[in-house]
């Protein structure tokens, strides 16, 4: 009888599994320190009532070599949290710092969703990758910056409380920025380079707002804006939308397109002082559905006015 010898055959599981990695936390008097490694790290930190902070790993990755860590009620000071290389996922809930709370999210394809209370300034950093960056409910006492490296960017700040400056800067590529029912003390400044960028900006209370574009066909959209000082909106060369609608200043507006075929649309825009609106080289558009200025009103290098 004839048998077929059948030989085993093993199956490479790397394509299969993502390694996720270890995340290393530590309790520095009253700062806590977190650190991931160059493999795709997904974790959960969050802070109850009580005070107690629980680092959770997900997807195979693991705290201090657990599954999670607890930290029963740590008054933290302030908090860094660096996720180092890798596709990282990184959660906050709740979390309460006396002063900053620092997160970088290093190289990769990273995503970041924060809901936090910092006494002091939040930061969020973004390396090379595509990343997309998510702060919502958050209180923060001083300044709020975020800063995305080389990639595609999705930055969304909502229904937050900021005491001083919010700042969001982004590289080239295609970016996304959305600032929805923000209120701050200070300002609110948003730039962004090379690329074709969306801005978007709405429920806004701040001191001033400014958007500045880079080279690319750029929309910039205000949308119920309030500010105490200025309304600043510069986009650069390539085919631009610039969107205001019901925006107050208390000093002025000023929007300046560069070249390309730009259309601007001004619906109830106020101003205190100055209101002053410039095209640039190519055909440019200017659709007025209100402007008022108690000084200045200036329209100039627009050869459609509707």
């Amino acid at each position: 009888m004839n048998r077929r010898k059948s030989a085993l055959r093993m199956e490479s599981l790397e394509n299969r599994i993502a390694l996720a990695g270890d995340v290393v936390a530590a309790l520095e008097g009253s700062l806590l320190v977190v650190a991931g490694d160059n493999l795709a790290n997904e974790l959960s930190i969050t802070q109850n009532a009580a005070g107690d902070v629980t680092l959770l790993g997900l997807n195979g990755t693991t705290v201090n070599g657990l599954s999670s860590l607890t930290l029963a009620n740590p008054l933290l000071n302030s908090a860094e949290i660096r996720m180092e290389g890798g596709n990282d996922k990184l959660t906050v809930t709740g979390l309460r710092t006396s002063t900053d709370l620092n997160i970088d999210l290093g190289a990769g394809n990273d995503a970041a969703n924060v809901v936090a209370n910092a006494g002091g300034n939040l930061s969020v950093k973004g390396e090379v990758g595509n990343d997309t960056v998510t702060v919502r409910g958050t209180r923060v006492g001083i300044d709020l910056n975020v800063e995305m490296g080389t990639g595609t960017a999705n930055v969304n700040l909502r229904n937050s409380n900021i005491g001083g400056n919010t700042t969001v800067i982004t590289d080239v590529l295609n970016d996304r920025v959305t600032a929805a029912n923000l209120r701050m003390g200070g300002d609110l400044s948003i730039e962004t380079k090379e690329g074709a960028d969306n801005v978007q900006a709405s429920l806004i209370t701040a001191r001033s707002f400014t958007a500045i574009t880079d080279k690319g066909a750029d929309i910039v959209t205000a949308t119920d804006v309030r500010v105490s000082d200025d309304v600043n909106v510069e986009t650069s060369t390539g085919d631009d939308r610039v969107t205001l609608t019901r925006v107050s200043a208390g000093n002025s507006v000023k929007v300046n397109t560069d070249g390309g075929n730009d259309l601007v649309v001004a619906t109830i825009v106020s101003a205190a002082v100055d209101a002053i609106f410039a095209g640039g080289d190519g055909f440019d558009t200017f659709d007025n559905n209100g402007v008022t200025a108690g000084a200045v009103f200036e329209f100039k290098e627009f050869e459609l006015l509707l």
